[in-house]
Parts: structure tokens; sequence; C-alpha cells
């Protein structure tokens, strides 16, 4: 039998969870926004220098950088979104239910950004954007580190492989970002006929730990 005082307990602890998952939320993003604004500035560089010299072995190696740094952004900016939506996934389905059936304040934000039609479509939107900003520059140095001019003396493994870098940066950017507009489109749709969100767990145990 649980005692009140374990009660209240549980319920601190699960407000503790919580605050501990919704800053390292927070600063996955700022660290995710540092990924993007080093490599949008890291690709503006490279191609102010690579127009500086009209040699084309030249130009191959500068903006064959860009294929380097794009698969970076890719990957990195993947790892964020994926810890951030397992962090927001752990608020909002284990610490959220857990305290409203303890009959406690539970945190909204989680809950409402993820309800709310108009929270979804800006979501949608700054995936759009994080998509372009990886995508772009990547499609301009396949082109620039693929023109004739360029590759007529300067076609070395060290430009295919920055070409093949490009290509999986892209693809490591698009695939994600189209399963994730599925679901966040589907979720939209079907939100308000799911009621198992408001039920409680069988469980009376406390969430702990972090999210996967």
């Amino acid at each position: 039998m649980n005692m009140p005082g374990d009660s209240t307990k549980g319920v601190e602890t699960a407000r503790g969870n919580y605050q501990a998952a919704r800053e390292e939320i927070l600063e996955r993003i700022r660290q995710r926004e540092r990924v993007l604004e080093f490599y949008v500035g890291g690709s503006a560089a490279i191609l102010a220098f690579g127009f500086t010299n009209d040699a084309p072995s030249y130009k191959s190696l500068v903006f064959g950088l860009i294929g380097y740094l794009s698969l970076a952004a890719a990957i990195l900016v993947s790892q964020h979104n994926v810890a951030i939506e397992s962090l927001a996934a752990f608020c909002r389905e284990k610490v959220h239910r857990f305290l409203k059936c303890k009959g406690a304040d539970a945190p909204q934000w989680d809950v409402y950004t993820q309800e709310d039609p108009r929270e979804i479509s800006k979501t949608i939107i700054r995936m759009i954007a994080t998509a372009l900003i990886i995508v772009g520059p990547a499609i301009i140095g396949l082109f620039l580190v693929n023109l004739p001019a360029t590759v007529a003396e300067a076609r070395t493994s060290y430009v295919i492989a920055s070409d093949v870098c490009m290509v999986v940066g892209g693809l490591w950017t698009i695939v994600p970002f189209l399963l994730r507009l599925r679901r966040l489109l589907t979720k939209r749709h079907c939100r308000a006929s799911d009621t198992s969100q408001d039920s409680c767990p069988t469980s009376s145990s406390t969430p702990t730990g972090s999210a996967p």
C-alpha cells in the first residue's frame, strides 16, 4: 500500500525528471542552432574563398569541402532531432500523464505543442527551413565542384568522395524529414479521435530516468 508521503515523493520526482528533460531539450535546441549557424557561415566562406582563384584544381579542393561539411551538419542535426523528440515524448507521454493521474499540476507546454494544429504547422515550417538550409549549400557545392572547367583538371578521389558526402548528407536530411512530416500530418488529422493520451497508466510507478 502506498503511503501519502510516497505519493508526494513520486510527484516531486516526476517534476524533477520533467525539469531535467526540458533543460536538456533546450540545450540540444541551442546546440542544433549552433551547428546550422556554423554550417551556413562555413559554406558561405568556402564559396567566397573558392571564387577568388580561377585554377580548377584549387576550386575543386575548396568547393569539395562543402560536401564533407554538409554530411557532418546533417548527422549532427539529425542526432539532436532524435534526442529532442525522445525527450519531448518522455515529458508528454510519461511525466505529464503520471502527474495528471495523481491529481497534481502537470506541465502543459509539450502537450500543447503536440495537440495544437497551429503549433504542428510551425514545426513543419521549421523542418522545411532546416532541410533547405542543409540541402541548399550541398546542391550548390555539388554543382560547382562538377563544373566542366573544374572537372577537366581535377577529377580526383577527393572530389568523388565530396560528391558522395553531398548526396549522402542530402538524403540523411530529406528522408528523416519526409518520415517526420508524414507523422506530423497524420497526428494533426487523427489527434482528435485518439483518447489513449488521456487514459491513466495501469502502473503507478514514478517515471524515472531520461528518455531513450
